[in-house]
């Protein structure tokens, strides 16, 4: 079975790169955002929790998405807020299964939105930074393998 070739860009080393920085990016920027000292364990927690959001659910998708078509920054960068909010989505499940447990019922939906909110401003934050950092890394090299899926003739300059 041949190899798509539209895949080949996932093995360069700037894509690499910029996937790798994404847990890197997504500390400083929820680090940032909460902005105090003992905030740094929830910043270190939003890195970690960014490695297996990039590695099973970010990469997946740019080799999903270079697969169906030329892939542009705005598909990043939509990618980085969506992801950037999956653990926000965990803790509204558990935090909705603790209330369901303790009071046989579930929280109000404005108690849970409350406790999820900034959590979810921060994800999408991070995402969003996040994306943007692995588009300035690796746009250039995914943005000229999609010319040349298409055959265009530009296709063996990078886009900047």
């Amino acid at each position: 079975m041949r190899s798509d070739p539209r895949l080949a860009v996932t093995g360069d080393a700037r894509v690499q790169l910029g996937l790798a920085l994404q847990p890197l990016v997504a500390t400083l920027v929820a680090f940032a955002c909460l902005g105090t000292p003992a905030a740094l364990g929830t910043a270190v927690f939003v890195g970690v929790a960014a490695v297996p959001i990039t590695a099973f659910v970010a990469y997946p998708l740019l080799r999903r998405l270079l697969k169906r078509g030329p892939v542009l920054a705005l598909h990043a960068l939509v990618a980085g807020v969506v992801l950037g909010n999956i653990p926000s989505a965990i803790a509204l499940v558990i935090l909705a299964i603790g209330g369901l447990r303790e009071t046989g019922a579930l929280p109000d939906a404005g108690d849970l939105a409350a406790g999820v909110g900034r959590s979810s401003a921060v994800g999408s934050l991070a995402g969003l930074a996040s994306a943007g950092v692995f588009w300035l890394v690796a746009g250039p090299r995914i943005a000229a393998a999609s010319r040349a899926s298409r055959g265009d003739s530009s296709a063996t300059t990078p886009a900047r």
